[in-house]
């Protein structure tokens, strides 16, 4: 088993980590799961995809590290999960065998994991950059499509009430590339701005949006 991380930050987040590998062995038994969780695990039909799943739930429970809070973990109808007594804020990312997770009682949180196919053609970044982006964003390469990418997809979990659109909704402002850093974004029709968090790793990118503007503080 690859836990990478298993963090509490602050005592305001409680962080997790984990690279799925083949000797992974996860017993559906030992999870112990209430009885929204096993529906949904018994509706998936994909096996890489079950794997993906027990391996998050294991690791949401290593995190939480308490049976009873992890009872009250619950899948929504969209599959977006929560704590049913909303004692907690939750978001998850999966890529290929990547899986993080981040808890948080004091902030509402979305944090996405992408890994990097340096390989990838950049063209499918016309789906998620508005026309205001291509113009300020010019000479773009792989790390920053993945980069504006997985920003994007941060800040929309974490704003999920007010975003439909990753291309029109969320206007990213523009920063310099680094390995650690964070962006700014506008949150169209709305009017106000945001940071997603972001490190870069040689094969991975992750981002973090956090919703509380008294969060810096906090840095």
């Amino acid at each position: 088993m690859s836990l990478i991380l298993n963090n509490n930050i602050n005592n305001l987040f409680k962080i997790g980590l984990w690279k799925i590998e083949s000797s992974d062995n996860i017993d559906l038994q030992d999870l112990n799961l209430n009885k929204n969780q096993y529906a949904t695990y018994k509706n998936i039909n994909n096996y890489k995809r079950k794997i993906e799943w027990l391996t998050s739930r294991f690791l949401i429970k290593l995190v939480l590290n308490s049976n009873h809070l992890f009872n009250l973990l619950f899948t929504d109808k969209n599959g977006k999960l929560y704590f049913i007594d909303s004692t907690y804020n939750i978001s998850i990312s999966h890529s290929k065998y990547y899986i993080i997770v981040i808890i948080s009682k004091q902030y509402q949180i979305g944090i996405d994991i992408e890994v990097i196919n340096y390989n990838n053609k950049i063209n499918s970044v016309k789906k998620f950059l508005n026309k205001y982006e291509f113009l300020m964003l010019k000479n773009i390469n792989i790390l920053h499509f993945y980069l504006y990418w997985t920003v994007k997809e941060s800040i929309y979990k974490c704003y999920s009430n007010l975003i439909k659109s990753l291309k029109n909704d969320i206007t990213l402002i523009k920063g310099n590339l680094s390995i650690l850093g964070f962006i700014n974004a506008k949150i169209e029709n709305y009017n106000f701005y945001v940071k997603s968090y972001y490190i870069i790793f040689s094969d991975c990118i992750i981002a973090l949006c956090i919703n509380n503007y008294n969060y810096e503080k906090h840095l």
